[in-house]
């Protein structure tokens, strides 16, 4: 950094996101990758979590969840230097959505999911951590199998992913819906992921009809609901979170009508 002028830091904050490998993980869509190169500079950005991703030719990138804790308390020039660093990471990767009436950054989430229509409302690819995990499940390595498909190959089109908020607003977790040959006549299949700062964490497998995010809790995090029909009852489960997983807690069956 040769001056200090506005272009003199940007240069600066440009070159040190390069150097660190930022900007390489945020045009391979690695978001929470990028954020922990960047940590390795400065560490409050190791400290970040991120809500939800998108393909960076969409209009927006992430969305950064919070901060473990404040910034620390750094000398004017230094504090300077990183708002500017700030501005140019949070610019590579498009950050910026809407806060919603709640004050907290993250949008409104879909909190229902049915079967009759399996697409979710705002759908996001899906993390690679989350995609090695899903190609471990059984009806999924079963499918590729009998489609001669690589498991390591599995199409994005087999998931459908959406941003949940299992204990708050503020905090990014994620249910992925079963598509195409994955899918039952009616029934599909949900998995649940806990978002952490070590990436997702698989809660819940839950083949049903409809799953619903309720607003009860337990261990903090929401109950959820699930719901299975067949020509003469519908069957409902709920589950709850134990401090490690959700496991079946209650449910009842009740004749269609």
């Amino acid at each position: 950094m040769t001056d200090f002028s506005p272009a003199g830091q940007d240069a600066y904050a440009n070159a040190k996101l390069k150097s660190r490998g930022v900007l390489r993980e945020a045009a391979r869509n690695n978001i929470q990758a990028a954020l922990a190169s960047a940590g390795r500079e400065w560490g409050q950005y190791a400290r970040i979590t991120v809500w939800a991703t998108y393909d960076l030719s969409g209009t927006s990138c992430a969305g950064v969840l919070s901060f473990d804790a404040g910034l620390r308390k750094l000398n004017p020039l230094a504090e300077f230097v990183m708002m500017k660093t700030t501005a140019a990471l949070f610019l590579v990767l498009s950050l910026g959505p809407p806060t919603n009436s709640a004050g907290q950054g993250a949008p409104a989430a879909q909190s229902y999911f049915s079967a009759e229509d399996s697409s979710v409302e705002k759908p996001i690819p899906l993390p690679q951590d989350v995609r090695a995990t899903l190609s471990k499940d059984e009806l999924v390595r079963n499918e590729a199998e009998n489609d001669g498909i690589p498991i390591n190959a599995i199409p994005s089109s087999w998931f459908s992913a959406s941003v949940v908020h299992l204990t708050s607003p503020s905090k990014g977790d994620l249910l992925v819906v079963a598509q195409g040959p994955l899918r039952g006549s009616n029934v599909t299949t949900f998995w649940v992921f806990a978002g952490s700062r070590d990436g997702f964490q698989l809660v819940l497998t839950a083949p049903a009809h409809d799953l619903r995010i309720r607003s009860s809790r337990s261990r903090a995090y929401r109950d959820i609901e699930t719901t299975s029909m067949t020509a003469s009852q519908v069957a409902s489960d709920v589950y709850r979170f134990n401090g490690k997983r959700y496991t079946k807690s209650g449910g009842g069956i009740m004749p269609v009508r």
